[in-house]
């Protein structure tokens, strides 16, 4: 009758354990850039439904006429809003990402909402004209921990804001 184990044994459930908590340990980074990712896409659609607001409401600091809400957004991470591109009139400044999150945004430039409409304007020879049926603007956000994942947030002509 044996009462203790042999190396053999040891090392194998030892070697078991290790596999297993390492799968384990892989999926639970992947789960916390996810998260990041997540929170960023929703800290970047409120934003821009904020502005949007801001544009349809008509609602401006320095008692202007508001023409547009442009919102400028960095890949690091800065995404700011200006009542009519006026950096004096900033409604607010912010970083919108975390460590290991990188954004693009598509096409490149700042985004503009009309005053009272709050439709996507383009920026298009000097001049702001609105963007045209089935054009988009879409901001992705990547993690370098989560490779091969993604999410977006997408604005509409109409100047709607989608999460994807």
């Amino acid at each position: 009758m044996r009462k203790a184990f042999t190396l053999v044994e040891l090392m194998v459930a030892v070697t078991i354990v290790m596999i297993v908590s390492g799968g384990g340990f892989i999926y639970i980074s992947r789960f916390g850039a996810r998260q990041k990712m997540e929170g960023s896409q929703k800290v970047i659609a409120n934003n821009l439904r904020l502005a949007r607001n801001f544009a349809l409401t008509n609602q401006t600091k320095g008692g202007d006429d508001l023409r547009y809400v442009e919102v400028e957004i960095e890949s690091d991470g800065t995404m700011r809003a200006l009542a009519n591109g006026d950096g004096a009139l900033a409604y607010f400044e912010e970083d919108v990402t975390e460590d290991e999150i990188s954004l693009t945004k598509s096409p490149s430039g700042s985004v503009f909402f009309s005053a009272y409409e709050g439709k996507l304007l383009k920026a298009e020879g000097g001049l702001l004209v609105p963007v045209a049926i089935g054009e988009t603007v879409r901001v992705v956000i990547n993690s370098s921990v989560a490779v091969g994942e993604s999410r977006a947030v997408e604005i509409l002509p109409s100047g709607l804001i989608n999460e994807k």
